[in-house]
């Protein structure tokens, strides 16, 4: 198995992975690519969240971090804690996660646009994913730096 087979998978640069849904056996891949740090996005009332990830992260020598965005209410706390987690292991490689690849895609973004990433690269990333749309377009636009 590959990354590419984790759904919604995207690599945005050596060091950064994006991915929607990974199941457990997946972790083992994520792993075995040299990614020090896995950050779920996922609330514990997705259906998506499997309650054995952060251990089974731990034991595979990667750090867990856990920011539970709930898909209709996405906050500004939420974003501040996501980009604190992601300054925090600048320079390693990581790989962030939600369900389908859009809280992430979009947190992303926000993140990358706080740090002087190109904005059409990073646009044009997150489209590959989705156009946000409803609260998440307000949300994207309210917190852009």
């Amino acid at each position: 198995m590959s990354l590419h087979t984790i759904r919604d998978f995207l690599w945005l640069d050596d060091n950064l992975g994006t991915s929607g849904l990974v199941r457990p056996e997946q972790l083992e891949i994520i792993a075995a690519e040299g990614f020090v740090c896995v950050i779920n996005l996922l609330p514990d009332e997705s259906d998506a969240w499997f309650p054995e990830e952060p251990g089974r992260v731990v034991e595979l020598g990667m750090e867990f971090v856990r920011i539970p965005v709930i898909w209709r209410s996405p906050t500004r706390e939420n974003l501040d804690d996501f980009c604190t987690a992601m300054d925090a292991h600048h320079g390693q490689k990581l790989f962030v996660h939600c369900a389908a690849n859009m809280r992430a895609s979009a947190f992303l973004y926000l993140w990358r646009l706080r740090n002087g990433f190109n904005e059409t690269e990073a646009l044009d990333d997150l489209h590959d994913i989705w156009h946000p749309n409803g609260v998440w377009a307000e949300f994207i636009e309210a917190n852009r730096p």
